[in-house]
């Protein structure tokens, strides 16, 4: 059970740190990160809602032998500090642009994320579309994919209450301004014509259900035409942690987006 699933991690699992991590301060407050690899582009990875980089441990070391790759912890994660601010999208790709020019990383970017961290990185894409050089979703949540699972009455289109009240500071402090981020989506501008590619689990959802998985199904595609460079990649061999149970595929598509090889429909 996809959003479910992804909540409960937040609530049950800590965030750790992968080799290299660091704290440093960054315009007032303190972030953890680590830079690993050398050259361009510079891969910026984003954890999903609950997570931390340690989610992205089985794709940093082969990543970096490629490209110079830069992981975070967000405010509230890890060691990151947490910040008054109120956690929209908007405001987290501020602080990861301050982030990223601290750390002596100049943009163009290649902005990888995963869930709920993707539709962060395409909120970074359509409003800083000259620092983007190319973008890999994986099971990223669709702007839309909510409003619209309401709107057709839909189940699990939110999570149970209890699970909301459950979910940790940081994590609920993102959740609790997921409209926001949703509706900034919508409302910026158009994605850089640069390489997208658009990874999707199609493994069986028995709990979702049919219409619910077509949905999802049909907003990750549209996410994939939102470039003229856009490729929808789908796998039935892993769950929502294609980064975890298929760490190869997710290296493939980010070295495929930093060299531009993909296929168009």
């Amino acid at each position: 059970m996809k959003i479910l699933c992804v909540l409960l991690l937040g609530i049950v699992s800590a965030c750790t740190s992968l080799p290299g991590a660091r704290t440093e301060t960054v315009a007032g407050s303190v972030v953890e990160f680590t830079v690993r690899g050398t050259g361009r582009p510079v891969v910026v990875l984003e954890a999903g809602l609950g997570d931390g980089m340690d989610s992205w441990a089985q794709v940093v070391a082969p990543i970096a032998e490629f490209a110079t790759v830069f992981a975070y912890n967000r405010a509230g994660y890890g060691n990151s500090a947490r910040r008054t601010e109120p956690r929209s999208g908007a405001q987290i790709v501020t602080e990861l642009r301050t982030a990223l020019v601290h750390a002596g990383l100049q943009p163009p970017y290649l902005l990888v994320g995963h869930s709920f961290g993707g539709t962060y990185m395409e909120l970074f894409a359509r409003l800083h579309p000259t620092e983007v050089a190319g973008l890999v979703l994986v099971e990223s949540r669709a702007a839309s994919m909510t409003r619209r699972c309401r709107e057709a009455r839909l189940l699990l289109c939110d999570p149970p209450k209890f699970l909301i009240a459950a979910l940790p500071g940081a994590a609920a402090a993102e959740y609790a301004v997921s409209d926001t981020t949703f509706a900034q989506v919508e409302a910026a501008g158009a994605l850089p014509e640069v390489p997208l590619i658009v990874l999707t689990s199609d493994k069986l959802r028995l709990v979702e259900g049919p219409k619910w998985s077509a949905l999802w199904l049909k907003t990750q595609r549209e996410l994939a035409t939102q470039s003229p460079r856009g490729e929808h990649r789908v796998t039935t061999q892993s769950g929502h942690y294609l980064q975890k149970e298929q760490p190869e595929w997710v290296i493939k598509a980010v070295r495929d987006a930093a060299s531009g090889e993909i296929s168009h429909p």
